[in-house]
């Protein structure tokens, strides 16, 4: 069929038809091509020509289109299609020779045979897209299809299938069914694939300038900078050079581009210290070495006693407020610029600061940065366990049409990044709060966290589950201790409310009722949309007698959720039984809380 358009001139024609769609998609080209862009550009032009001029006529293929760091290819057969891309991956090593694993050219590969609209320069419809977003679910290296494809083949014959299971697409309602294809030769060439780089920002604490005579002063100028790295290296948005290495800076010049070089550094803070009788004062400042900019600084005054105990506040308050600026102006970065050119460590921040706000807009936002980052880095264990708490999150809030489909995906995520790195701190205490929250496995949930801390026992996250592990088995001081300890560690601005909201959980299952309402309140200031400290508030307040009090909180609850009643929490409290639970399900009841 041929069509006109209003200046006259013929549009191409447009026919229907079943093709094989293929989707190549160049792994973390974004990262390649800030490491060396004409080296990048110069391969992957060489290795198009080839797939243009050699692999297609050879298959009966057509390249509907080749972008700056992908391909979209059509065949008529799906046999030819698979041989096709065997011959893409076989080709691909020749093109890396010489370069290391970090340097490589890598290739994710998705496809989908059915019914598409083709013109002359372009191919249409659902089966595109399908073909696309199993590209974008493979790992580097391998080449993910659809069931169609699978049932088009002969095992071992055509090629080697690997169920991957069902996997859950954005904008799809209904899982689609996966598998990944190799075939022996393929196997074989196919390049080691090294971790990606953290996606994650480098912080250095340079050593402090003394300005007072005297080794006395420098050693506080290192007690105080000893703390802010401890302090900021307990959160896991980033990764922080440790004082050892950092000390080889001492009495030496560096200009931000040499501490780039040197550390791979994004942030520096850098600090001066004054010695006034018994007196410490303290100067601090946050640069952003990529721009020069000054971003944060700030001065205080403490006592030489208070920097000497265990009780240092130096670390803790410089590592709120290194958080509060780097998280804020992240959130201020993907608002005002499209996802695509926001750095992913700033995507990252942004992320997680937004997952932490009281809105839908700004969750779904976090959702957004998220899925950026895990279609830039598909092997980073951080994106995917952050991915992980943001389904856990949707879920607890109330946030989601699809339950289902966010447990699927809770799942899903946790259990790619331990895969990847088996004892990754982070991961396995998402995995926990998954094991906890969605599965009611208290004993899985409880090894998770054990394997977290064994792993980092610094990792405030596993903490802070632990806390509410005790309080569903009714052991109130362990879980107050637990709890205790994870604000102790954390540093994560963000988060304050969430770490604050399982305190109060924790003081309430040990009956610490004013403790728990004064959490509560302090957790509802900094996130009024918080479900569960509602219900922790309200259960608290009915247990010491405020009746009307506990009525408010419960209709505070309601509000963010009406359909939440008394069946729900028995049904889904992960303590469910324990005799805590069930004093909590009565002070709900009497508190207002429907009962179904």
């Amino acid at each position: 069929m041929s069509t006109t358009d209003s200046q006259g001139e013929g549009w191409p024609e447009l026919v229907r038809a079943t093709k094989t769609i293929v989707v190549v998609d160049v792994v973390e080209s974004v990262r390649l091509m800030q490491a060396n862009e004409a080296d990048v550009i110069d391969r992957w032009r060489r290795f198009v020509h080839e797939v243009r001029s050699q692999v297609l006529p050879a298959h009966q293929g057509r390249m509907v289109k080749s972008l700056g760091d992908g391909m979209l290819l059509e065949f008529d057969e799906v046999l030819s299609a698979v041989k096709a891309t065997f011959e893409l991956q076989r080709r691909l090593p020749l093109i890396n020779q010489g370069k290391s694993a970090s340097q490589a050219l890598l290739l994710r590969i998705g496809a989908h045979v059915g019914a598409v609209s083709i013109d002359r320069y372009d191919v249409y419809g659902s089966g595109v897209n399908l073909a696309a977003r199993f590209a974008a679910s493979a790992e580097p290296g391998t080449f993910v299809v659809s069931a169609e494809i699978r049932d088009a083949l002969v095992h071992e014959l055509d090629a080697r299938v690997e169920d991957l299971g069902e996997k859950y697409f954005k904008h799809l309602d209904a899982p689609r069914q996966c598998f990944a294809l190799s075939s022996s030769a393929n196997d074989a060439a196919m390049p080691a694939f090294e971790p990606p780089p953290d996606t994650r920002s480098v912080i250095l604490v340079l050593p402090f300038t003394t300005l007072t005579p005297g080794s006395h002063g420098a050693l506080f100028g290192d007690l105080i900078a000893d703390e802010i790295t401890r302090a900021l290296s307990r959160c896991a948005a980033w990764r922080v050079i440790s004082q050892l290495s950092a000390a080889a800076l001492r009495g030496r010049r560096v200009d931000l581009q040499g501490l780039r070089t040197m550390f791979d550094a994004r942030y520096v803070i850098s600090g001066k210290c004054f010695m006034r009788g018994s007196t410490v004062l303290i100067s601090l400042e946050l640069t952003d070495v990529h721009t020069g900019s000054l971003m944060w600084a700030d001065s205080m005054e403490i006592e030489q006693a208070q920097i000497l105990s265990d009780a240092n506040p130096v670390g803790n308050k410089v590592a709120q407020d290194v958080a509060r600026v780097l998280f804020a102006n992240a959130v201020e970065q993907s608002r005002g610029l499209g996802l695509d050119a926001v750095d992913s460590h700033v995507l990252l921040f942004s992320a997680i600061a937004l997952m932490h706000h009281s809105t839908a807009q700004d969750f779904q936002r976090s959702h957004a940065c998220l899925e950026k980052l895990l279609y830039r880095h598909p092997r980073s264990p951080d994106v995917l366990a952050w991915q992980a708490k943001w389904h856990v999150m949707s879920l607890v809030q109330a946030w989601t049409t699809a339950p289902d489909i966010e447990v699927r995906l809770a799942h899903q995520r946790t259990q790619s990044a331990l895969r990847l790195y088996p004892s990754h701190p982070l991961a396995l205490s998402i995995d926990g709060l998954v094991a906890a929250l969605i599965d009611k496995d208290l004993e899985r949930a409880e090894q998770r966290y054990t394997e977290a801390l064994a792993a980092n026992s610094s990792e405030p996250l596993a903490w802070l589950f632990m806390s509410a592990l005790y309080a569903y088995r009714d052991q109130g001081a362990a879980a107050v201790d637990a709890a205790r300890q994870a604000i102790k560690l954390s540093p994560l601005d963000p988060m304050r409310y969430f770490f604050e909201t399982f305190s109060a959980h924790a003081m309430l299952s040990a009956n610490q009722l004013a403790e728990s309402v004064s959490t509560a309140e302090l957790s509802l200031r900094l996130n009024r949309r918080h479900m569960p400290t509602y219900r922790t508030l309200a259960i608290a307040q009915l247990l010491q007698g405020d009746v009307d009090a506990a009525k408010l909180s419960v209709q505070g609850l309601l509000a963010i959720d009406p359909r939440y009643s008394v069946d729900a929490f028995e049904r889904n409290y992960p303590g469910r039984g324990t005799a805590f639970a069930n004093r909590c399900a009565q002070a709900l009841r009497q508190a207002g809380l429907p009962q179904r």
